[in-house]
């Protein structure tokens, strides 16, 4: 009998480990701050509250990215006028990141059939958040234009918006981020704002 225990064990691991491959959120891009996607490369995953209220699978791609002098010049041609765009003060700059953004399914328990994407964050390449950007203006109405958290998303919507940034101008690998909750960046998609 001793025999046969280490094929029943081996058997055993092997249920399991397909049990386990095969179950929810199999074949999702991995989350968290280690597995950062480039500008153009596509990341899907289903994200939830903890309180399990609400449940979305999403589909998220960085276009590209504008900083700098570039975003500055490009953010005043696109403002009504009546705006004005002031120039960050030292050490930040603007960045404009032009955003893919798909709601593949999304439950919730207020049987909404609608919902808008979470707020992006932007942060150093060492995970820590800038400062959220006071712009008191209608930059987003303009129909070239849109703001992506503006929009209102129905199931299998497809949406391309912009965001607009504050970053540090010294930051050569800034990042930016959705639904990253945790102190240790284990959570959330985490995009590379540079080539």
């Amino acid at each position: 009998m001793k025999k046969f225990i280490p094929v029943i064990l081996v058997l055993l691991l092997t249920i399991t480990t397909t049990a386990c491959s095969s179950s929810f959120g199999a074949g999702e891009a991995k989350k968290g701050k280690s597995n950062s996607f480039d500008l153009g490369k596509p990341a899907t995953a289903t994200f939830e509250t903890r309180n399990g209220d609400e449940k979305e699978n999403v589909t998220i791609t960085v276009d590209e990215v504008k900083r700098g002098e570039e975003a500055f010049d490009f953010l005043k041609s696109k403002m009504s006028g009546m705006w004005t765009v002031a120039e960050q003060e030292e050490p930040y700059e603007y960045a404009i990141a032009k955003i893919t953004f798909t709601l593949n399914s999304y439950e919730n328990a207020d049987n909404s059939k609608t919902k808008k994407a979470q707020t992006f964050y932007p942060t150093s390449s060492a995970g820590e958040r800038y400062p959220g950007l006071l712009l008191g203006t209608m930059w987003y109405n303009d129909t070239d234009f849109p703001r992506l958290t503006d929009h209102e998303f129905a199931v299998g919507d497809t949406f391309t918006g912009y965001e607009v940034l504050i970053i540090d101008k010294n930051e050569s690998k800034p990042m930016l981020t959705y639904r990253n909750f945790l102190q240790d960046n284990s959570d959330g998609f985490w995009f590379n704002l540079y080539n």
